[in-house]
């Protein structure tokens, strides 16, 4: 299977793009057919794309067409990439770091799947920015609060970029490898860094 079809699956799986615009890239992509076999082509363009549980019905015919290893990675170096390029979306994205650490949703599983090696992100999530908590601490006054904190976000986003970039470095180093959702080979000397008992603390 071609790399950017992978991405294109990948994209969907994750909700990047809609129902609507996968149909559209299934029929006009010629050589699809010849990527992932007659099969499960023709089940692909045989497939009612208007029935109302459509959309979860195709994400599970998808997911086990890709290597999920590999869509795992995609997922978490996507995100990780999104992090260090996307300072503005920095309350969002380490939202989105903390789930994939934690293994949360839990797909019908009975034991979280996630990668404790994202917890010096993910457990840095901007809890105090959340909503919910500024209006139980704070009351009318929350979007004061909201509009200082936010202001601060910079500080924050310039800490955590360099752990950010040292897990990228090291997919690309072979020192992490994803083998399937939650199950994962790290070396010795980074699980020493990122999964210590210590998580990293953000200067405030």
């Amino acid at each position: 299977m071609k790399e950017d079809t992978k991405v294109k699956f990948y994209q969907f799986l994750v909700g990047e793009i809609g129902i609507a615009e996968f149909e559209k890239w299934i029929y006009s992509n010629s050589s699809l057919e010849i990527e992932i076999g007659e099969n499960s082509y023709m089940d692909l363009i045989s497939f009612d794309f208007k029935d109302k549980s459509a959309n979860e019905i195709l994400k599970v015919f998808i997911s086990e067409m890709v290597q999920i290893g590999e869509f795992e990675r995609w997922k978490i170096t996507n995100k990780l990439r999104e992090f260090i390029d996307s300072p503005e979306r920095t309350k969002d994205l380490l939202n989105d770091l903390y789930l994939l650490f934690s293994g949360l949703p839990n797909d019908n599983s009975n034991k979280p799947k996630g990668y404790k090696f994202l917890q010096n992100l993910g457990l840095n999530y901007l809890h105090w920015m959340d909503e919910d908590y500024l209006k139980t601490c704070h009351g009318d006054k929350w979007t004061d609060y909201y509009e200082k904190y936010e202001k601060e976000i910079p500080l924050y986003h310039k800490q955590l970029v360099p752990i950010a970039r040292l897990i990228l470095s090291a997919f690309q180093k072979a020192e992490i490898e994803i083998i399937n959702k939650g199950q994962y080979v790290i070396s010795d000397s980074l699980k020493e860094q990122l999964e210590s008992d210590k998580v990293f603390e953000l200067r405030h």
